[in-house]
């Protein structure tokens, strides 16, 4: 009876440590939309995102400038504790979010592009306003070149707000020089 109980022991250890992402993702996938927000806040929904990319040592766009349609995607995101998981709603994208809820406002991760038979990823550090009506912050990865690229990353629920976020993060670096 020992025997089977650390034979099943160990095995569930082995499968935990080797499957451990795909199994995560597939309960966050499966189970995300059923879980209840509780009494911490839930990122869980339809988000609106929009990036920029900054040349180093170059300014962004001054506050006011229109975004670019092309760098609009609207993204579903799904979460379980603190896992979450997300991707894009447009087909002619695939964009796909793996990140993690730290201190109920910073969104650490990985994020992937699979458009078009490219394969581009990067990793990405977000923080959600308390508001809960957006957060803002940055991204970094390499393009079809192999240069490595950043900028920042903005999401908002409502898509209109979605210019005032950017804009206030482009007045900051404006005023301050700094990126972050």
């Amino acid at each position: 009876m020992w025997i089977e109980l650390v034979a099943a022991a160990l095995f569930g250890l082995v499968v935990s440590v080797l499957f451990h992402g795909p199994v995560e993702s597939a309960v966050v996938r499966i189970f995300g939309p059923l879980a209840p927000a509780g009494r911490s806040r839930s990122v869980k929904g339809m988000w609106h995102s929009y990036y920029e990319i900054v040349k180093d040592g170059s300014q962004p766009s001054p506050p006011g400038t229109p975004l670019d349609p092309s760098r609009i995607e609207q993204i579903k995101l799904s979460q379980v504790g603190t896992s979450i998981i997300g991707k894009n709603d447009k087909r002619s994208r695939r964009y796909f979010l793996r990140l993690t809820l730290d201190d109920g406002c910073i969104l650490t991760g990985r994020w992937s592009d699979v458009s078009g038979g490219r394969y581009h990823y990067g990793g990405v550090q977000l923080r959600w306003d308390y508001s809960g009506r957006y957060m803002i912050g940055k991204f970094v990865g390499r393009d079809r070149h192999n240069q490595i690229k950043h900028g920042p990353w903005a999401f908002a629920r409502i898509p209109t707000d979605l210019q005032e976020v950017v804009d206030e993060w482009r007045s900051e670096v404006r005023r301050t020089g700094h990126t972050s």
